[in-house]
Formats: structure tokens, C-alpha cells, sequence
């Protein structure tokens, strides 16, 4: 780890704080790109209460409702 890397961590086992890195560049590339009010952070309970009609539903629960769509 060094500050010309990021100070990010790159050994760690699932690689969760580079992941994370690379998905704010992409969501500040699609800012950048096009409309900057395109993007909005949503709960992950409001997306399973809008697909399946319940804020608690499992994975299972949620595939079978975007299928079904």
C-alpha cells in the first residue's frame, strides 16, 4: 500500500476496497457522460419492495420476480 496507488489495499482476499474504487469510477464516468441527475443512490430494500412487494425478499425471491418480468 502506497500513496501512489491510493493508499488502497490490493491484498486483500475479495478485493472489496477495489471493487468499491472501480464502481465510483464508473458511476462518476456515467455522471460525467451524460446527465449528472441520471444516477441516484437507492436502498437495496427499495428495489426488492418494488420488484417483489416486499423490502425483506431473499435472493431466490428477487430472481424469480425479475424472471417472471
Amino acid at each position: 500500500m502506497s500513496p501512489a496507488d491510493g493508499g488502497v489495499h490490493r491484498c486483500s482476499k475479495f478485493k472489496r476496497e477495489e471493487l468499491g474504487e472501480r464502481g465510483g469510477v464508473m458511476r462518476l464516468a456515467l455522471v460525467q457522460t451524460w446527465h449528472p441527475g441520471l444516477l441516484h443512490a437507492v436502498a437495496p430494500s427499495a428495489v426488492k419492495k418494488f420488484v417483489t412487494g416486499s423490502g425483506r425478499a431473499d435472493k431466490g425471491k428477487m430472481l424469480l420476480a425479475v424472471y417472471m418480468r
